[in-house]
């Protein structure tokens, strides 16, 4: 009967023994997986501090250089309308100069005609040793080119058409201005009462005196002798 007892106790001692041991023995792998689970749970934040780091980073980095590409974008568009804005101010600039002022020139130039042609339908009433300076075509001088400072007459010109082709050249002076009375030899009178020299600009006869009207550029002077005024 105490064999029992004692077998009993010890089989009570026993049970408890083991229990004890397996309580330790589970917590201490709850202890471990708590700590892996712990451990497990840093780095996955510690991952998605860095995931989440590097997305706001590259974020950041997109957004400045979309401003930087918008900025670089709007400088060039301003630079091209400053530009353009230039471009046409200096054009309307340049436009406007060659309108507003006119092209002055230093030189001029003219073409001069001495003729007589009048004479030759008229030779009975010419005076006497006076066809020798009548020419057969009836030209004493055609197509002179002169050129000069702008300002200058067709006196000027044809005073200068005669020296440089040695024909005799003679003129008055009158309350009007300079008055040809002769060119070659052939004088006022010479052929008739109302015969004498006259002068044209482009086919029209000026209300001054030679001496007084200034010959503009391309002008075609023409002296005549008439037999008859007209």
């Amino acid at each position: 009967m105490k064999n029992k007892r004692l077998c009993t106790l010890l089989l009570t001692i026993a049970m408890c023994f083991c229990f004890v041991s397996c309580s330790g023995n589970t917590q201490t792998v709850d202890n471990n997986n708590l700590s892996t689970t712990s451990q497990t749970e840093a780095v996955t934040q510690a991952q998605l501090g860095e995931d989440t780091a590097t997305t706001e980073a590259a974020t950041t980095a997109d957004k400045e250089s979309t401003t930087a590409q918008s900025t670089s974008k709007a400088k060039n568009k301003n630079n091209k309308e400053k530009k353009n804005k230039t471009t046409v101010n200096l054009t309307t600039s340049k436009t406007t100069t060659k309108n507003n002022e006119p092209t002055v020139k230093d030189e001029i130039s003219c073409t001069l005609n001495v003729e007589c042609k009048s004479i030759l339908n008229n030779m009975d009433k010419l005076k006497d040793g006076h066809s020798e300076y009548v020419p057969a075509n009836g030209y004493i001088i055609k197509g002179y080119k002169y050129t000069a400072k702008a300002g200058f007459t067709a006196y000027d010109a044809l005073k200068k058409a005669c020296e440089d082709n040695g024909i005799k050249l003679t003129a008055k002076s009158s309350m009007y201005g300079t008055y040809v009375s002769g060119i070659n030899n052939i004088d006022e009178f010479d052929c008739g009462s109302q015969s004498g020299w006259m002068y044209s600009i482009n086919g029209n006869r000026p209300n001054v005196s030679a001496s007084s009207q200034r010959v503009t550029d391309g002008d075609e002077i023409t002296f005549e002798y008439v037999c008859e005024y007209q």
